[in-house]
């Protein structure tokens, strides 16, 4: 029996594989991922559907320029091999000791909406209710449905996956 899997093109960019790599020996995948190997990890519905967005929502909301906080709360060696433009990055740990960083960046913008990604949807989760119970009170607060790995698969085939 045989798999064949596609590849993505090398990103001279890339910190593994790029021109010029920062990443140079193996690493503990559990720890860097925060999943086990068979990344067969289930969904979590920690949050009710209409405190989540959609992929494509969030596509539009990036394609008409609305001011927004996207906050990434992947950890900083994930966030460095790929983000999505704009991203501030405090990993879901940190989160409520860093609540401070996130309030600087929204400065007087009260009612500006506030979007959390992770890399499967998963963390996002959690990352709003810290964000809400730290007096975060602007006009939405939502997790990105799926995080970059939906991303991936329905919005930027070219975006990366690991």
């Amino acid at each position: 029996m045989f798999r064949t899997i596609k590849l993505r093109k090398r990103k001279s960019e890339c910190i593994v594989c790029g021109d010029a790599p920062t990443i140079t020996k193996l690493i503990d995948y559990v720890r860097f991922c925060g999943s086990s190997a068979t990344d067969k990890t289930p969904d979590l519905f920690l949050i009710p559907f209409q405190e989540r967005l959609t992929c494509d929502t969030y596509k539009k909301i990036r394609e008409e320029r609305k001011p927004h906080l996207l906050l990434d709360v992947r950890e900083k060696v994930q966030f460095d091999i790929c983000s999505l433009p704009s991203s501030l990055n405090i990993p879901l740990k940190a989160l409520p000791d860093e609540i401070e960083k996130v309030k600087t960046r929204l400065g007087n913008n009260t009612d500006q909406p506030v979007y959390v990604v992770c890399r499967r949807g998963n963390d996002s989760q959690p990352a709003v209710r810290i964000l809400q119970e730290h007096g975060i009170t602007t006009g939405e607060i939502k997790d990105l449905v799926g995080g970059l790995d939906r991303w991936a698969d329905r919005i930027d085939p070219d975006f990366p996956k690991y």
